[in-house]
């Protein structure tokens, strides 16, 4: 940030305007900035005077080197398609190719499709486009893709409902070209972080790419290949099945004792990346917790060492296998880490999360209470789909009730004992979420690569009288956006809390905000 600080501060140029004395106003420029801001704002000021008039000009830009699907509530590289009225706070929504939007939830229900009547979303925030051509909308009954129409700003026809009145008076829009979005390739960012847990350079690396190959299809070898580093601690294995083999089976036993009193213990994991061989089942019977040091950047989870040459040492948990997260108590199981997994995620039951977690399978989160581990969060991205259902759902599987106050999701003081997800994900695939039966609460955003489809309705949700749908609170346009039953507060802390763990892009991302005249 000091680099871009120094060529922009004081910077003059000339515009090639001449004033009516045939003089060549000087444009001087300022940057200020906050060393804090997790986000890295910027605030540019320009100043100039042409003919005896002193003007200036700010702009606000956010320049960082992570990627861009990081600073969205919600979004896609595809279409963005929103089933009725979510309700998005900060962050804004980004649509690779088209925004679609109805006043209509679609679900299914004992396996048959479902639509119900509701609002449009509302956006406390900036919807960001390919153009104002790609924004459609239907309203009413039997929207499909032929019957979507364009917005009054696009079309220019009076009778078309215009930008505001399809996501809200608090949003604006803001064109973004899909040829200046810097998405995430999941798999240069796991090769990226194993080279980092091995402290390895370009050659590393080099041989890591090679052996993994773009489909994945090396992934034992590649296991192989950092196994034989040198640099991880490595998980016991059992041994062969084999009667003579007595005495290797008491030396695993007494290995792997060893083994899971170092994860248990209550004395945290410091500088040290670990491999687990198999899959790691974090059910407070196997394991307990999972938690590295976080005093500090020169230790454990925040550690995030310059080897130079544009390469670093972090340190991971490595998992060749699947992660189970699947706690059946009321207590809350802990995990304050950076983890690789080479299959899938399974979460389910109380967890605190202080955690990124890179996924090559699919991530299941069923009935999962996700919430931040000393006020931080889950950063989950997932190369498989990520499916999320039974969230904040009765024991019985009925549908939990919205207060008429439902208290403030952004303090995460809520009653009528409803949560708050503390969590960001990313898919490589496509995504639908729903906010229908479950209350879909969320502190961070989700971004999927294929196409992301959002259902939602407001208020209050129960089973009808013949038991074959779901009915939601009436009428739904009285129903302020605190009582949807899907919310998302955009959580930039991401970038400060995750910093160590998050992927990188190898160019500057830049986003531009509006130009300001000022006095």
């Amino acid at each position: 940030m000091e680099d871009i600080k120094k060529q922009i501060q004081e910077h003059e140029v000339s515009s090639g305007y001449k004033d009516h004395n045939n003089n060549t106003p000087i444009i001087k420029t300022t940057v200020e900035y906050d060393k804090n801001d997790p986000r890295h704002f910027v605030k540019v000021k320009v100043e100039a005077t042409i003919d005896g008039v002193t003007r200036k000009l700010s702009q606000e830009v956010v320049v960082n080197s992570y990627p861009d699907v990081l600073n969205y509530a919600a979004g896609s590289e595809g279409n963005l398609i929103i089933n009725g009225s979510p309700y998005f706070i900060g962050g804004g929504l980004y649509a690779g190719n088209e925004l679609r939007i109805k006043n209509q939830a679609e679900y299914q229900y004992k396996s048959r499709d479902k639509r119900e009547a509701t609002i449009f979303p509302s956006l406390v925030g900036t919807a960001f486009v390919q153009s104002l051509n790609k924004i459609k909308y239907c309203e009413g009954d039997n929207c499909n893709g032929s019957n979507y129409t364009s917005v009054r700003e696009a079309s220019g026809d009076s009778e078309k409902k215009d930008v505001k009145s399809i996501i809200g008076d608090t949003s604006s829009t803001q064109i973004k070209n899909e040829k200046e979005f810097l998405g995430i390739n999941m798999t240069e960012s796991f090769i990226d972080k194993l080279n980092e847990a091995i402290s390895g350079k370009e050659q590393e690396r080099a041989s890591m790419k090679n052996i993994f190959k773009e489909n994945g299809s090396g992934i034992r070898e590649l296991m192989k290949y950092v196994e034989a580093s040198n640099k991880l601690i490595l998980s016991p294995v059992p041994p062969i099945e084999n009667s003579v083999q007595s005495a290797d089976e008491t030396s695993y036993l007494k290995d792997l004792k060893t083994y899971k009193d170092k994860i248990n213990s209550s004395l945290e994991l410091e500088n040290e990346s670990i491999l687990h061989r198999g899959n790691f089942n974090l059910d407070n019977v196997d394991f307990t917790q999972l938690s590295y040091t976080r005093a500090d950047s020169e230790t454990g989870k925040m550690l995030r060492k310059s080897l130079g040459g544009g390469y670093y040492h972090s340190n991971w948990f490595i998992i060749d296998g699947d992660l189970n997260i699947l706690n059946n108590t009321s207590d809350f199981v802990n995990v304050r880490a950076n983890i690789l997994v080479t299959g899938n995620v399974n979460i389910s039951g109380n967890v605190k999360m202080d955690a990124t977690i890179f996924a090559l399978g699919e991530t299941n989160i069923l009935d999962a209470n996700i919430q931040g581990l000393d006020d931080k969060e889950l950063v989950l991205m997932s190369k498989g789909k990520i499916l999320i259902t039974r969230v904040n759902t009765n024991v019985d599987g009925s549908f939990k009730a919205i207060p008429l106050d439902p208290g403030d999701i952004i303090t995460n003081s809520l009653n009528g004992n409803l949560t708050r997800l503390d969590a960001f994900f990313y898919t490589d695939s496509t995504a639908e979420l729903y906010g229908v039966g479950s209350i879909f609460w969320i502190k961070g955003g989700f971004f999927s690569k294929g196409d992301l489809t959002i259902n939602a309705v407001r208020g209050s949700a129960e089973v009808s009288s013949d038991g074959m749908k779901i009915e939601s609170e009436f009428p739904q346009t009285s129903i302020p956006g605190n009582r949807a039953r899907f919310i998302v507060y955009y959580n930039n802390d991401i970038f400060n809390d995750q910093s160590a763990a998050l992927p990188r892009v190898k160019s500057y991302n830049l986003i531009r905000g509006k130009k300001i005249m000022n006095k």
